[in-house]
């Protein structure tokens, strides 16, 4: 759902024309003749909200891995997103991030 404010001068509002009135004339509008207008506005959703847990998706669903990385994580499917916290978590505790370059690895 959306909301919207919206401020409009009282004769807007009531409808009348104002491109012929006031077209070449600027006018300043004190505060006390401007009036909010609320609009809300919503979707039609065909499917009800559902509060479970969904499916993961997209990088969080579990894929198969190489070999090699399988003998590395010890599992033979894992989500990318945890695959890359053991993958740091491993080189944190073997401090193989260079000391002064914390972007490069020193590799084992």
């Amino acid at each position: 759902m959306a909301l919207s404010l919206a401020c409009c001068w009282p004769s807007f509002l009531a409808g009348d024309p104002i491109v012929g009135k006031y077209s070449s004339t600027l006018r300043f509008v004190s505060p006390s003749n401007l009036r909010m207008v609320r609009v809300v506005t919503s979707a039609a959703s065909s499917k009800p909200a559902t509060t479970g847990k969904r499916e993961p998706r997209g990088i969080t669903k579990p894929r198969p891995v190489s070999p090699a990385m399988q003998e590395f994580l010890g599992v033979s499917e894992i989500p990318r997103t945890q695959a890359l916290k053991q993958i740091w978590a491993y080189i944190k505790q073997h401090n193989l991030q260079a000391s002064n370059l914390q972007y490069k690895l020193c590799l084992d």
